[in-house]
């Protein structure tokens, strides 16, 4: 079954079960499906080929997220983490003719004020966005492609990784065969969205499973600028949300012992952490170990 058709499952089966939860708003497996199937009819009027998605982590990222899946429009998630230079080429790269943003004025800053033919508002999940048309010709994209995720660009220019729905559905089952989430799951993005192993293995895993994601927003974690983190902050919304499940890169994690070493018990609810991104080193594994942190690693 795919992502969206077990969605629709759950809405009709279980639509009060929590789906998104922000720190101001929350949808139900039925209201996440009302407003997904808002957002598509928005897209088809539009015309739109490929969009890019410039949002906090919010449940209305969410929900543009899955209604570009359902309107079958390639959606390029674009990192705030990105340089304006970087975000300007992604743009460009990948045909992007619309943007959706939280932050109209940021994102006209960062893209150099590009001659856009006009933008709209629409309110997603509580949340006013707007759309903002770019003027760019989309690109011709292989058959089936319905997302281009760009790297982190650390290494080089940001490239963009082209996915299909199969190749997506295909991770989403073999990680759910993984972990095997359960409804009851909560799971914390520590992560921007646009960050495919957040996106994919994150929210896709837990909506699949008819889990609840939590959407503070990235400030409430402790994230900041490109690299900035509050290890204190993001302790703290650990302690509010009781997650389940994180993922984590092992800088994150290193951050999480550093600042929990006396405080242990607020991880408590935590089933497992999902570590990725990058190596690991023995020690830090080690060092999560003693503390019985369930860490698990993922990465290669």
């Amino acid at each position: 079954m795919k992502l969206l058709e077990k969605i629709a499952v759950l809405a009709r089966d279980n639509p009060g079960y929590a789906a998104l939860t922000g720190l101001t708003d929350a949808l139900d497996y039925s209201s996440l499906m009302d407003e997904v199937k808002k957002v598509t009819t928005c897209l088809k009027e539009q015309g739109l080929q490929v969009i890019g998605l410039d949002a906090d982590n919010t449940p209305s990222w969410v929900v543009i997220d899955l209604a570009a899946l359902n309107a079958n429009v390639c959606l390029v998630p674009l990192p705030p983490f990105f340089s304006a230079q970087q975000l300007q080429h992604a743009m460009q790269h990948a045909g992007i003719e619309g943007i959706f943003t939280d932050n109209p004025a940021k994102l006209l800053a960062r893209t150099g004020n590009l001659n856009t033919s006009g933008s709209e508002s629409l309110h997603v999940a509580g949340k006013k966005l707007s759309l903002i048309q770019t003027g760019i010709s989309p690109r011709p994209l292989p058959d089936g492609v319905v997302k281009v995720t760009y790297t982190s660009g650390t290494t080089g220019e940001p490239k963009g990784v082209m996915l299909t729905g199969e190749q997506i559905q295909t991770v989403v089952d073999s990680l759910s065969d993984a972990v095997k989430p359960l409804p009851g799951d909560r799971h914390l993005p520590l992560m921007p969205l646009a960050v495919l192993l957040e996106n994919l293995a994150g929210v896709y895993v837990s909506l699949f499973a008819g889990a609840n994601t939590v959407l503070p927003g990235l400030a409430a974690v402790g994230l900041t600028g490109s690299v900035g983190l509050d290890a204190i902050a993001m302790l703290a919304i650990i302690e509010r949300c009781r997650p389940s499940t994180l993922i984590m890169t092992p800088q994150l994690l290193q951050a999480l012992i550093e600042v929990s070493a006396d405080q242990v018990h607020i991880l408590e609810s935590l089933r497992f952490i999902a570590l990725g991104g990058a190596p690991v080193s023995r020690s830090l594994l080690d060092k999560a170990e003693a503390l019985k942190i369930p860490v698990y690693e993922g990465y290669g």
